[in-house]
C-alpha cells in the first residue's frame, strides 16, 4: 500500500510522544444501536454551566415526540426528546466527573424505536447564518470541538482559516471510534468536513487517519479532501500534535501569501454536522465507546444523551466490582461514579480499568524521561519542583501554559510523581487570581 518513501513521510510527526499499550481488547469496528433503557436522565445543564432557574421545566407526565424541544437554557443549551416519551421529576446526576447536576427523568415509549429520515433535505452551506443556527440547535457549541468552532466564528475572521483538518487518529489505542466512523459512515464524515471547509472559507481540507487503516477515498475525491496517513503515536489525537505532524509532512505549508490558521475537528463533530443538515436531527444522541481491560465486550454505542452509564457498562460486561471507571482518556480523564453518571453532550469514551492499587511515590531522580516524552518540549520535572515551591511566576516563565496536558510526564515517571496533577492545579490557581 505504501512505498518506502511514503513510510518515511509518515514517520515525520510531532516531537516526543510514545506508543501506548492496548488496554484490554480492541472494540469491533461496528457501531451498535442498543435497545433503550426504560428510564433516561436528560441533563438540564452541562459541566461548568450555571442554572439557577428550572421554572421552565415541564411537569411530570408531559408527552413529547422524537426531536421535540423540551427546555432551552439561557446560554443556548437545549434539551430534546431523543425519542417519543413522557417526562418525570428532576433528579441529580453526575456528568464527566461533575457531581449533583440537575437532570430530567424521561421515560421512552416502549413501542417506539429510533427512526432517521431517509430523505436528504437540501441545505444552503454557503449561508453562514443558516449554518450557525443549525449547529447551535445541535448543541455542538457545547462540545470540545464545537467550542473551537464557536471561537473561529465569533472571535476570528473567517479569512484567517487556511486549513480545516479532520483528525481520525485515536487518542488512545483502545478508543477506536474514529476508525469505526470511517468504516461505517465515511460519506457523512467527508460531507461534514466539506460543510465546515466551505463555511470557514478555508483553502484546504485534510483527513488525517492512521496509516494502517484502509480508507475509502471516493468521498474524499468528491469533496476535494486531501487524505494524510499518520502514525498512532500518543498524543496524535490532540490538535497541537496533529498540526505539527501535518506541517512536518508538508501537508500544511507556511507561505506568506497563505492563510496560516488551522482548525481541527474530531469525527464525531463532523458526523453530527452532517446529520444536522441532511437528517434535520438535533444533537440528542452521542457515539460512546466503552473499553478498557475490565470490559469483556468493548464496543461503540449510539445512544441518547441521558443514558445511564451503568446501562452501557452492563452491555459491555463490565463486572460490578470494577472500581475504576474513567471518563475520556486513561491518561488524563476524570474518575466517575458508575451508578450516578449519565451520558452528556461532552462524553465520547469511558474506560473500565482493573484496580491496580496505589503506586508508592519517590523523589525525582532527574532521569529526564518526562522531557523526552513531552510533545510540547518543556521540562515537566522543573515545573513540578517550581509548583511545589509555589513559585508560580517562575513556572509561567518556564512555559507552564505551553503544556498540552497529555499526561505523558506522569506516565513515564519512574518515581510515580503526579506531575500533570500539579500542573493542572497551578494553571487553575493562576487563572483564578
Amino acid at each position: 500500500m505504501f512505498g518506502l518513501g511514503s513510510y518515511r513521510k509518515i514517520e515525520k510527526d510531532f516531537p516526543g510522544g510514545l506508543y501506548l499499550p492496548l488496554l484490554g481488547t480492541l472494540p469491533a469496528a461496528e457501531i451498535l444501536y442498543p435497545l433503550l433503557p426504560s428510564r433516561l436522565l436528560l441533563p438540564l445543564v452541562q459541566p461548568g454551566m450555571v442554572c439557577s432557574d428550572l421554572s421552565d421545566t415541564p411537569p411530570v407526565g408531559a408527552q413529547y415526540q422524537q426531536d421535540q424541544l423540551i427546555v432551552k437554557q439561557a446560554d443556548g443549551y437545549r434539551v430534546y426528546a431523543p425519542i417519543s416519551g413522557k417526562t418525570g421529576k428532576i433528579v441529580s446526576v453526575d456528568i464527566h466527573g461533575h457531581n449533583n447536576l440537575p437532570a430530567l427523568e424521561y421515560f421512552p415509549d416502549t413501542d417506539k424505536t429510533r427512526h432517521d429520515s431517509e430523505e436528504l433535505k437540501a441545505a444552503d452551506f454557503s449561508d453562514k447564518d443558516t449554518v450557525f443556527n443549525t449547529i447551535e440547535i445541535m448543541n455542538l457549541f457545547h462540545t470540545r470541538s464545537g467550542q473551537r468552532l464557536a471561537h473561529w466564528l465569533l472571535e476570528q475572521a473567517a479569512e484567517s482559516v487556511g486549513t480545516v483538518v479532520a483528525n481520525a487518529a485515536s487518542l488512545e489505542p483502545e478508543q477506536s471510534l474514529p476508525s469505526a466512523l470511517l468504516k461505517n459512515h465515511a460519506p457523512q464524515i467527508f460531507t461534514g468536513l466539506s460543510i465546515l471547509k466551505r463555511w470557514l472559507n478555508a483553502d484546504k481540507a485534510i483527513m488525517a487517519y492512521p496509516y494502517y487503516f484502509s480508507i475509502d477515498t471516493s468521498p474524499a475525491e468528491q469533496w476535494q479532501v486531501c487524505c494524510a496517513p499518520v502514525t498512532d503515536k500518543y498524543p496524535q489525537g490532540r490538535d497541537s500534535s496533529i498540526i505539527q505532524t501535518l506541517k512536518k509532512q508538508h501537508y500544511i505549508r507556511n507561505h506568506r501569501k497563505q492563510k496560516l490558521d488551522v482548525a481541527v475537528f474530531d469525527l464525531q463533530t463532523l458526523f453530527h454536522v452532517e446529520r444536522a443538515f441532511f437528517s434535520q436531527s438535533p444533537g440528542s444522541w452521542r457515539l460512546i465507546t466503552i473499553c478498557g481491560d475490565a470490559a469483556n465486550r468493548p464496543a461503540h454505542y449510539f445512544v441518547p444523551i441521558g443514558t445511564p452509564l451503568s446501562y452501557l457498562l452492563a452491555l459491555s460486561e463490565v463486572d460490578n466490582q470494577t472500581e475504576v471507571i474513567v471518563a475520556g482518556s486513561s491518561m488524563t480523564g476524570n474518575r466517575v461514579n458508575r451508578e450516578e453518571t449519565v451520558i452528556g453532550v461532552v462524553d465520547e469514551a469511558f474506560i473500565a480499568l482493573k484496580n491496580k492499587g496505589n503506586f508508592k511515590r519517590h523523589t525525582c531522580i532527574r532521569c529526564g524521561r518526562c522531557i523526552d516524552a513531552c510533545p510540547a518540549r518543556i521540562d515537566p520535572a522543573a515545573l513540578y519542583r517550581l509548583i511545589k515551591e509555589k513559585r508560580f511566576d517562575r513556572a509561567t516563565d518556564r512555559r507552564l501554559f505551553d503544556c498540552i496536558e497529555c499526561g505523558q510526564c506522569s506516565y513515564v515517571c519512574p518515581s510515580n510523581l503526579p506531575i500533570l496533577y500539579k500542573i493542572l492545579q497551578a494553571k487553575n490557581r493562576i487563572r483564578s487570581r
